[in-house]
């Protein structure tokens, strides 16, 4: 994990965190969370632009059943 620091509107100090995935987009909200045994986690919300697929026509079907792990149709 990459160890890198955020600076938050009301701390005055650069706080350091272990980023899981890149931020990607512009940041829209902050959310900072704490739970029982005193760790924080801080949620991040981005506002990003996302490219369309190009529609498919062909079909594919998948059966999850107990017999068979996975039984496929084309």
């Amino acid at each position: 994990m990459n160890c890198k620091k955020i600076k938050l509107p009301k701390i005055p100090t650069l706080i350091q965190i272990k980023m899981h995935r890149l931020i990607i987009g512009k940041i829209t909200s902050v959310t900072i969370s704490k739970n029982a045994s005193n760790t924080f986690y801080i949620s991040i919300l981005t506002e990003q632009t996302v490219t369309k697929l190009k529609e498919v026509s062909s079909v594919i079907g998948i059966d999850l059943g107990l017999k068979s792990l996975a039984v496929t149709s084309t």
